[in-house]
């Protein structure tokens, strides 16, 4: 199931000291509180695809996770982004324990977008973000 490898990347975000030097544990799955700390993250599975073969179903499945980040700053933004990148892009065979373990086969970065989104008001400087796309092979638990 597709969920399960949005929240087995939650989780290895979590579990890595660079992210949660600056994230903490404000890591979310679909959305967040818009008054919410800054530096943070949010993760939501895009699309999901099951492969089958003639005889059943395919022991791998593809799924695309997108996680957005929000900071304060410029540099907040740019040093998610590059601990992001540095504990996801390229992981190959991993497990993660979840309610069930999950399988990842790999992790590659598809697509990445940052952005700063001015107040309408004025009263700041606005909201830096980012986006990354991961296309995440996977196995489902048996």
């Amino acid at each position: 199931m597709a969920i399960d490898a949005g929240m087995a990347l939650r989780k290895l975000l979590a579990d890595d000291a660079t992210v949660a030097a600056l994230v903490s544990t404000r890591i979310s799955p679909q959305k967040t509180g818009q008054r919410s700390a800054k530096p943070y993250m949010v993760y939501r599975t895009i699309s999901g695809v099951r492969s089958a073969h003639l005889t059943g179903t395919a022991l791998v499945n593809k799924a695309l996770i997108q996680i957005d980040g929000f900071a304060d700053t410029e540099q907040e933004a740019v040093d998610m982004v590059s601990a992001v990148r540095k504990e996801l892009d390229g992981r190959i065979r991993t497990s993660v324990t979840l309610s069930s373990n999950t399988i990842i086969v790999s992790i590659f970065l598809q697509d990445e977008r940052r952005r700063l989104v001015r107040s309408l008001d004025g009263s700041d400087d606005g909201e830096y973000g980012f986006q990354l796309d991961f296309l995440v092979m996977h196995q489902e638990a048996a």
